[in-house]
């Protein structure tokens, strides 16, 4: 006795990570010290996505979607590369951020 074919379908939802990377695209146009640090991301064997699955409920059954999204790294790079930062440090404070003079800023800690 046979068992009937099972067919297994599978979905790719990457939308999240299509719009960061256009994002970037945008970033490395108007910013091209950005692709050093893209290059670094890239040698240093960090994640650039990850991948959440998902098996849809019984009206889809048989179906697997699959899930694409930015890792932290990847958005931390087009978080600071939106703020037009090419050295890449995200939170930097001219002033401090709120009016107590004993409040440290990013920059000062940094010193």
């Amino acid at each position: 006795m046979t068992m009937p074919a099972m067919t297994l379908k599978l979905r790719c939802d990457a939308t999240a990570l299509n719009e960061i990377l256009t994002d970037l695209d945008a970033s490395l146009k108007s910013l091209p010290e950005i692709s050093e640090f893209l290059i670094r991301l890239l040698d240093s064997g960090e994640e650039l996505f990850r991948i959440d699955s998902d098996v849809l409920p019984a009206p889809l059954a048989g179906e697997l979607l699959v899930r694409l999204h930015p890792s932290d790294a990847l958005r931390s790079l087009v978080t600071a590369s939106r703020a037009g930062d090419a050295d890449l440090r995200i939170f930097e404070h001219a002033t401090p951020p709120v009016e107590l003079l004993d409040v440290n800023t990013t920059s000062e800690l940094r010193q």
